[in-house]
């Protein structure tokens, strides 16, 4: 965007000679943000200053997270059930989670408005982290903001969440209020 990297994707072919392709792409992204730290300059961190994602591909398997986010922390998206992807963007082989990857998170509007709300740091015991929504909290929050921005009474502009342990939920509830 204006020059700027806001998304790194590392893309592999899934072959019989790699043991794990999205391993490797996570891996790869380690390195080129010199994250490794084995005591020598492997890339080049400057790359990811102004990032917001990272995506790592093989096409059969996609997902995304922040730079500081561990593979544990990588998440593909997800469509709604009544989302479809148009025909004219779908690869050859039908919508991979490569395909949905890239029509669900990287339209232009999404992705900036996931730039600009959903995207907190915390910090940590490790240090500040970033964190980037994930499909469900993204959905969730704007439900939560459309429901209060066009209810007309006060059963319009309320409702439930279901959320479980460990889902987010006060990460949702910062999204919506920065939406």
């Amino acid at each position: 965007v204006n020059g700027l990297p806001l998304v790194v994707v590392e893309a592999k072919r899934a072959t019989g000679n790699d043991a794990d392709p999205m391993e490797e792409a996570f891996e790869q992204l380690q390195r080129y943000s010199d994250q490794r730290g084995f005591g020598i300059r492997e890339g080049d961190a400057r790359l990811f200053h102004p990032n917001l994602l990272c995506i790592r591909t093989c096409g059969e398997a996609c997902d995304y997270g922040s730079i500081t986010a561990t593979e544990r922390f990588y998440y593909p998206w997800r469509l709604r059930r009544d989302e479809e992807i148009p025909d004219n963007l779908l690869g050859s082989e039908g919508s991979r989670p490569q395909e949905i990857l890239i029509y669900g998170l990287l339209d232009k509007h999404r992705l900036l408005d996931i730039l600009r709300t959903s995207t907190v740091f915390q910090t940590t015991e490790h240090g500040v982290v970033k964190i980037v929504t994930r499909h469900q909290q993204y959905r969730a929050a704007q439900a939560i903001v459309e429901g209060l921005r066009t209810g007309t009474t006060p059963e319009d502009r309320s409702g439930v969440i279901w959320h479980t342990t460990g889902s987010g939920k006060s990460f949702t509830m910062v999204f919506a209020a920065r939406m």
